[in-house]
């Protein structure tokens, strides 16, 4: 079974934007909280395999669900360790565990 580290970053940040109200015909500089996009790399076996433009957050289930929507693992037991570095995914497969 894998296990992972906690991903600490957060999907959502607080910014300036421009409001505008249609009603009013106005238009304000408001702080908002917005969704933050950022590269995710998946390495297997210290070789990178993809770069993912993804929300900074749940990271191991991205890295995973990806893994096997290509279909490179067929079962979570392939994995020997997943671990997340910033925005970097590692997974370690079990020994004998091949992938393309």
């Amino acid at each position: 079974m894998y296990h992972g580290r906690l991903n600490i970053l957060s999907a959502t940040a607080k910014a300036k934007v421009q409001k505008i109200d249609i009603r009013n015909h106005t238009k304000t500089i408001v702080e908002e909280e917005v969704a933050v996009e950022a590269p995710a790399n998946i390495y297997i076996n210290k070789k990178h395999l993809v770069t993912l433009l993804s929300s900074p957050s749940m990271l191991n289930e991205l890295a995973v669900g990806h893994l096997f929507s290509e279909g490179i693992l067929h079962t979570v037991d392939s994995i020997d360790e997943l671990l997340i570095a910033g925005t970097d995914i590692h997974v370690k497969l079990k020994t004998g565990v091949k992938f393309d």
